[in-house]
Protein backbone atom coordinates (compact mmCIF):
# COMPACT_ATOMS: atom_id res chain seq x y z
CA UNK A 1 0.00 0.00 0.00
CA UNK A 2 1.31 3.46 -0.82
CA UNK A 3 2.70 5.42 2.36
CA UNK A 4 0.16 8.06 1.68
CA UNK A 5 2.33 10.34 4.37
CA UNK A 6 5.83 9.89 2.33
CA UNK A 7 6.53 11.82 -0.73
CA UNK A 8 8.11 8.25 -2.25
CA UNK A 9 6.15 5.53 -3.33
CA UNK A 10 6.79 2.55 -1.36
CA UNK A 11 8.66 -0.18 -4.03
CA UNK A 12 6.03 -2.64 -3.37
CA UNK A 13 3.43 -0.47 -4.63
CA UNK A 14 5.76 0.71 -7.71
CA UNK A 15 6.29 -3.10 -8.33
CA UNK A 16 2.19 -4.23 -8.53
CA UNK A 17 1.24 -0.74 -10.81
CA UNK A 18 4.12 -0.97 -12.90
CA UNK A 19 3.70 -4.44 -13.66
CA UNK A 20 -0.13 -3.79 -14.38
CA UNK A 21 0.36 -1.05 -16.13
CA UNK A 22 3.04 -3.26 -18.70
CA UNK A 23 0.66 -5.81 -18.65
CA UNK A 24 -2.27 -3.68 -20.53
CA UNK A 25 0.15 -2.00 -22.53
CA UNK A 26 1.02 -5.64 -23.86
CA UNK A 27 -2.96 -6.75 -24.28
CA UNK A 28 -3.37 -3.36 -25.83
CA UNK A 29 -0.75 -3.84 -28.81
CA UNK A 30 -2.41 -7.66 -29.16
CA UNK A 31 -5.79 -6.44 -29.18
CA UNK A 32 -5.45 -3.49 -31.79
CA UNK A 33 -3.60 -6.50 -33.93
CA UNK A 34 -0.11 -4.42 -33.53
CA UNK A 35 3.22 -6.31 -32.93
CA UNK A 36 4.09 -6.03 -29.54
CA UNK A 37 7.47 -3.87 -28.56
CA UNK A 38 10.22 -5.06 -26.76
CA UNK A 39 10.56 -5.50 -22.68
CA UNK A 40 12.51 -2.47 -22.72
CA UNK A 41 10.09 -0.58 -24.12
CA UNK A 42 7.34 -1.92 -22.21
CA UNK A 43 9.14 -1.61 -19.26
CA UNK A 44 9.51 2.45 -20.07
CA UNK A 45 5.85 2.38 -20.32
CA UNK A 46 5.12 0.94 -16.62
CA UNK A 47 7.68 3.27 -14.81
CA UNK A 48 6.37 6.49 -16.66
CA UNK A 49 3.24 5.59 -14.26
CA UNK A 50 4.42 5.48 -10.98
CA UNK A 51 7.80 7.49 -11.38
CA UNK A 52 10.50 4.44 -11.05
CA UNK A 53 13.35 3.72 -13.18
CA UNK A 54 13.05 1.65 -16.50
CA UNK A 55 15.82 -0.64 -15.18
CA UNK A 56 14.12 -1.54 -12.27
CA UNK A 57 10.60 -2.57 -13.61
CA UNK A 58 12.52 -4.70 -16.11
CA UNK A 59 14.21 -6.24 -13.17
CA UNK A 60 10.62 -6.91 -12.03
CA UNK A 61 8.84 -7.97 -15.34
CA UNK A 62 11.60 -10.96 -14.90
CA UNK A 63 10.51 -11.73 -11.52
CA UNK A 64 13.97 -10.65 -9.56
CA UNK A 65 12.99 -8.37 -6.74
Amino acid sequence: MRNRYSSQPDEEWQRTVALRKVEEARQGYIKAGQKVPSDAHLANIGAGYVGARDADVLRWMKGET
